[in-house]
């Protein structure tokens, strides 16, 4: 609606331009500006020591089977100098195949990251060969344990809607491991030292109803991705922007550990405090505080759905009496 208004103050001529019409912008810009400086959030325990891994992996190299000894040994050697962080990140499918195929990989990894009292997140797809159900999943080894199930999957990039007219599909979209099963809405937060991670996998941040669903409990934010896809678009930079603003919205800190990058650290108030460059193999470490507290946005978001329902309808009976008003006419 702002911008609406900016459009027609600029579009239309002097004459007809209203300045009263600027008024909305500069009431909500000014208070927007005066919120933003509150502390809506509080410190929630101790810090925790964060490292992210983004190992740069080509997207036409990732699934490849003669190469996944090569990735995964890749993104090994890169974590021991870190085994001092509480927790460390890697990004989404960084193990790229099933669970229950790679079990001989899995227990070494959880073992040395328990005798380093440390944990390792990591992104695999979990497999379950007798349900005949995949998921695309982020599991936490070491001192604590834990698994979160990716609830929104990408519609036909992660599964098949109407499979049973649309299965000739499989033949034209060579996407691999499209034919996932959707996490449930409510799962346990994983926790390292007491802190509960709030995690999603790729877009899933895209849509704040997502990240809600963790929250007030959770205290940090971890977002992983494969941006791989998109190459050297605008769209890594984009989804950066996007990951910035749930950050903002909720009153928390976010780990955003990603394949080809951006990776980055976002403090509690939507600001970069370290980001990677893209398509470069590279670490980053920090001291993440998490925090405790609901946001404006996140009690508004309960009652979000009613509030756009009353607008629409108030906008539509304006506009259909405007209609009736013979001035109008």
């Amino acid at each position: 609606a702002l911008s609406v208004l900016i459009a027609q103050f600029l579009l239309r001529g002097l004459q007809a331009r209203k300045p009263l019409w600027l008024l909305p912008v500069l009431v909500v810009g000014t208070v927007g500006y005066g919120l933003f400086q509150l502390e809506w959030t509080e410190p929630s325990g101790e810090p925790l020591g964060i490292t992210m891994v983004q190992g740069n992996i080509p997207q036409e190299m990732k699934w490849r089977r003669a190469d996944r000894p090569k990735i995964i040994e890749q993104y090994w050697q890169a974590t021991q100098p870190h085994w001092n962080s509480d927790l460390i990140v890697w990004p989404e499918v960084a193990i790229p195949g099933r669970s229950e195929d790679l079990q001989h990989i899995l227990e070494p990894m959880a073992v040395k990251a328990r005798s380093e009292k440390s944990d390792l997140l990591t992104g695999i797809i979990v497999s379950d060969w007798v349900k005949r159900e995949y998921f695309n999943s982020m599991i936490l080894l070491g001192e604590h344990e834990g698994v979160y199930h990716k609830r929104h999957l990408v519609l036909f990039g992660e599964y098949y809607p109407f499979r049973n007219y649309l299965d000739f599909l499989r033949d034209y979209i060579q996407i691999p491991m499209s034919d996932m099963t959707a996490g449930p809405k409510k799962q346990d937060l994983m926790s390292v030292d007491g802190i509960k991670l709030g995690v999603s996998i790729c877009f899933e941040d895209v849509f704040s109803r997502d990240i809600n669903l963790d929250l007030p409990a959770a205290h940090i934010l971890v977002n992983t991705s494969n941006d791989a896809w998109f190459g050297d678009s605008l769209a890594p930079h984009q989804h950066l922007e996007i990951a910035r603003m749930r950050s903002l919205e909720t009153g928390r800190p976010m780990v955003r550990s990603t394949n080809t990058g951006q990776s980055a650290f976002i403090d509690y108030k939507g600001r970069i405090i370290k980001a990677t460059e893209q398509f470069k193999a590279e670490t980053l470490s920090l001291e993440l505080q998490g925090r405790q507290g609901e946001t404006p946005f996140l009690v508004f978001a309960r009652w979000q759905p009613w509030l756009a329902t009353l607008i629409i309808g108030v906008a539509f009976l304006a506009v259909f009496w405007r209609r009736r008003d013979p001035r109008y006419s």
